[in-house]
């Protein structure tokens, strides 16, 4: 899509062809896209959603999206005329409740600290079994960045499962994607995370409300993700050697 004077129609015809996306309807121009709002059908990730409309804006639109505010919702059942978007509702932060019951690994505490300008370093801790693992990331401070802070997190989370994870096959965490967006009108971290063990990927992606800070929001978002899918590595038993032996410290199972 070369030429300005197709813009946004055209590019809103083109997202609107991605599976489940009812509605679209961009702000800005190319250059700066400033917002994109999305009504999608239910039962889509949104997730899925949110990466299939990213990707297809830097690829096809060739769109430059580093400053763009992302708003999803569910498209109402009776829906039928593309590009009807109300306006936002006041964001109104959903009340943050406890982890899954399940979940194996409990948050203890991050900070963050500044390596030069620019660059921030993220630390986070978590628990499990009366033990504190930590993970850490280094990146680029950008607007809206929440992918620092939930890698950090993923590594945390790696490490517990190295030490713990007592069964058969090399688990592995990778962080998909992580951004901060609007579902239903309220302000979201969304994260998606692919776990990994004996070649068999699942796709998992969370939303945490952002509240005041965003960096907690995404490390609760990794936590809701992973929890189930964790806790239940972490029970798993079977006659694999303890830590120590050669077996079990040639088990390398990283975040990426």
């Amino acid at each position: 899509m070369d030429e300005h004077s197709s813009w946004p129609a055209e590019a809103e015809r083109l997202l609107e062809s991605v599976p489940g996306v009812t509605s679209v309807a961009l702000v800005g121009d190319p250059e700066a896209v400033e917002e994109v709002r999305i009504l999608y059908e239910p039962g889509h990730p949104v997730g899925e959603i949110l990466d299939a409309v990213r990707a297809r804006l830097e690829s096809d639109v060739q769109a430059r999206l580093s400053r763009a505010r992302f708003h999803v919702a569910v498209a109402p059942p009776a829906e039928s005329a593309p590009r009807r978007w109300a306006q936002p509702r006041r964001a109104v932060p959903a009340p943050v409740g406890s982890l899954p019951s399940d979940a194996a690994v409990a948050l203890i505490a991050h900070h963050q600290r500044r390596v030069r300008p620019g660059i921030v370093r993220f630390e986070v801790q978590v628990s499990c079994r009366g033990r504190t693992f930590s993970g850490a990331a280094v990146g680029r401070v950008v607007p809206g960045g929440i992918q620092i802070a939930a890698l950090a997190t993923l590594r945390a989370l790696d490490t517990c499962v190295r030490a713990l994870y007592r069964g058969i096959g090399n688990p592995t965490l990778t962080l998909d994607s992580a951004l901060e967006t609007e579902v239903g009108g309220a302000p979201v971290a969304v994260v998606r995370v692919t776990c990994s063990k004996e070649d068999e990927p699942t796709r998992l992606t969370a939303a945490w409300p952002l509240g005041e800070a965003a960096d907690q929001a995404a490390i609760l978002a990794i936590l809701q993700a992973t929890g189930r899918t964790v806790g239940r590595w972490l029970t798993w038993e079977d006659a694999s050697p303890r830590d120590g032996s050669p077996e079990t410290q040639a088990r390398s199972g990283r975040a990426k």
